[in-house]
């Protein structure tokens, strides 16, 4: 558009001096006409009669003169207007050209940033769409994060209710169950055991031997020739109970003295776990503490049991 606009200056001022021009040249040709001819133009004639004028020669000559005099002012006046139409001319064709390379520069770089703003429009709606997605996953996993947060919430009120509910019931075992001075441990309990069986076999070994005195008896009305000449079953018994009689009395020795040994230690512990309840402790230190003790007394139970 802007070449267009220019053309037509252009086609507009060239117009104008070409008009110029030929005005210059028609001025000039009537001009030499008129002093070649020495004629005067219609209307001098008329503005002039003859009748008036004395002189119409020296009149016309004058005239003539007045008016070449008139045109060459006209001439240089046109001639001095027409060289500075030509400079503006030039000037304003120079501008012409300078401003249509301007333009064109200017159109090159308008074209260029316009492919890049194309360009970067395209991959824009690319991250657009990108991050429509993006954020619609995004909803998706805020919306299942929700639901989970609240399912995890209501999972720990529940856990919470249960874990008191469970430690109130914890509380109340372990208080109900025995003392660490009502304990029984496995060393207690093989020596009760071997008491126990130790006691069975002297009942059974006395019920022996008074069944063997009684038939002693009953014998030695019989054959008392017998009776001198072997000797009595009974020493014979009280020979084979010997060691069993000297085993009972290293174990209740050796019991005595393991209960001596472990009275201390027993002691100790007692005191410092009577100052200690299970309500002061930490719940994890009575579930540390108290399984054990559950666990010494089930097997003591247990083995009791089977002994039994």
């Amino acid at each position: 558009m802007d070449s267009g606009l220019e053309d037509e200056d252009e086609v507009e001022v060239d117009d104008d001096f070409a008009s110029i021009y030929h005005r210059v040249k028609r001025v000039r040709r009537v001009m030499a006409g008129a002093i070649e001819a020495g004629d005067l133009p219609a209307k001098d004639v008329e503005a002039n009669p003859p009748s008036s004028n004395p002189y119409p020669l020296s009149r016309q000559v004058f005239n003539l003169e007045k008016r070449e005099q008139e045109a060459q002012d006209k001439c240089k006046f046109l001639e001095k207007e027409y060289q500075e139409l030509a400079v503006t001319v030039e000037r304003l064709t120079t501008a012409r050209d300078e401003e249509r390379s301007d333009n064109e520069a200017r159109c090159k770089s308008l074209e260029a940033a316009n492919a890049a703003s194309l360009e970067q429009l395209k991959e824009e709606k690319d991250k657009l769409e990108d991050l429509c997605i993006k954020n619609e996953s995004l909803a998706a996993d805020l919306a299942a994060a929700s639901e989970e947060k609240t399912f995890l919430t209501e999972m720990l009120e529940e856990k919470t209710h249960e874990s008191y509910v469970f430690r109130c019931a914890l509380a109340v075992v372990f208080k109900l169950t025995p003392s660490i001075r009502e304990r029984i441990t496995f060393r207690d309990l093989l020596r009760d055991v071997l008491l126990h069986y130790y006691n069975k076999r002297q009942k059974e070994r006395q019920n022996q031997e008074n069944q063997n005195q009684h038939q002693e008896s009953q014998g030695q009305e019989q054959n008392d020739t017998t009776m001198d000449s072997e000797p009595p079953p009974q020493q014979e018994q009280q020979q084979d109970s010997s060691p069993w009689t000297s085993d009972a009395a290293e174990s209740d020795v050796g019991s005595k003295d393991l209960r001596l040994r472990r009275k201390r230690p027993w002691a100790a512990r007692a005191k410092r776990s009577s100052g200690d309840t299970d309500d002061d402790m930490p719940l994890i230190d009575v579930l540390k503490k108290r399984p054990k003790k559950s666990k010494t007394m089930s097997s003591s139970h247990g083995e009791t049991s089977s002994v039994a």
